[in-house]
């Protein structure tokens, strides 16, 4: 125990930031729940978004599960994510899933800055996943992405996929790899008749994850995230905290904000959330999350909220 909480504080102390590269749409959270805890649950069961968190986490799937997410945020950005999982007997699980981001009503200037009008952007994909229990410790899973984005009349396409492993070293202790866009690019059409299209690669991003569990109703989740852009070394870490109050569950989370070449004296981003099941349906099993997103940079308050259904 305590040489994983060892390792998580110097993880923060030479974290840095990965923003600032393609697919950073892609990368905001797909639920509530798992934004609440600092979007660090790569190494636990995310009823209705497994292949969201980790696709090795599928072989865990309970006969049919649905998860649902609609964010109507700040400053014109919306987040939709929506997934069916089937268990696949004996232990195994499979996924389709869809996933948009998007932002409305940008101002659009041009070179000498005057106003070109309004325009709206998005970054989509449709993915396919699987997962399975290869032996009593250790899982794997798969995703595969087809890449839907658009800019104004501008529209890209493109494959990718992910990888992640699952290490069950005990009920109370669980690590996790998830290897994100291990292979990906889309491809921009032409601006102009004349012009070619326009390649853009997503970087891969290794994510080393850790969940711990404290007493029955206690856990403590860590992952830390690194890329390798243009051969710099780019680290990022995230945390959260889960208590299990039997009728509901209270959150908190936080995330490197920046790197660590800022002036910021608290370079991390808070998060708070909670979760409750809804008994509306005798065969399914309702879950409502909720999120609060605090924002940066004055960018506002967001409400997060996600359904997930198990029947």
């Amino acid at each position: 125990m305590f040489k994983i909480l060892a390792l998580s504080i110097v993880s923060v102390i030479y974290a840095d930031y990965l923003g600032g590269y393609s697919g950073s749409g892609q990368r905001y959270t797909t639920n509530a729940r798992e934004m609440s805890l600092g979007n660090s649950i790569t190494s636990e069961y995310n009823q209705g978004f497994n292949a969201f968190s980790n696709p090795a986490l599928l072989y865990k799937s309970q006969d049919l599960e649905i998860g649902s997410s609609y964010f109507m945020m700040s400053l014109d950005r919306s987040v939709q994510a929506f997934s069916v999982t089937r268990k696949l007997p004996p232990s195994a699980g499979a996924s389709l899933s869809f996933f948009r981001s998007g932002v409305d009503n940008i101002i659009g200037k041009g070179f000498v800055n005057e106003g070109t009008g309004k325009f709206d952007s998005s970054e989509s994909y449709l993915m396919l996943s699987f997962g399975a229990s290869i032996a009593n410790s250790l899982s794997l899973g798969f995703n595969l992405k087809s890449i839907f984005n658009s800019i104004d009349d501008y529209d890209a396409q493109g494959l990718s996929g992910d990888f992640g492993l699952i290490f069950n070293l005990s009920d109370e202790l669980i690590l996790s790899w998830v290897a994100n866009n291990f292979f990906g690019k889309y491809n921009w059409s032409s601006i102009t008749s004349s012009s070619g299209e326009f390649e853009e690669s997503l970087q891969m991003i290794n994510s080393f994850g850790v969940m711990v569990g404290v007493f029955d109703n206690m856990k403590f989740f860590s992952k830390l995230s690194y890329m390798n852009p243009e051969k710099n070394n780019l680290y990022r870490i995230q945390a959260g905290a889960e208590f299990d109050r039997d009728r509901y569950v209270l959150r908190f989370g936080a995330m490197q904000n920046r790197g660590i070449k800022n002036d910021d004296s608290f370079n991390f981003k808070i998060l708070l959330g909670a979760g409750t099941y809804i008994n509306v349906f005798k065969d399914y099993k309702i879950k409502l999350d909720y999120c609060i997103d605090l924002g940066k940079e004055e960018e506002g308050i967001s409400n997060l909220f996600s359904l997930s259904f198990i029947r």
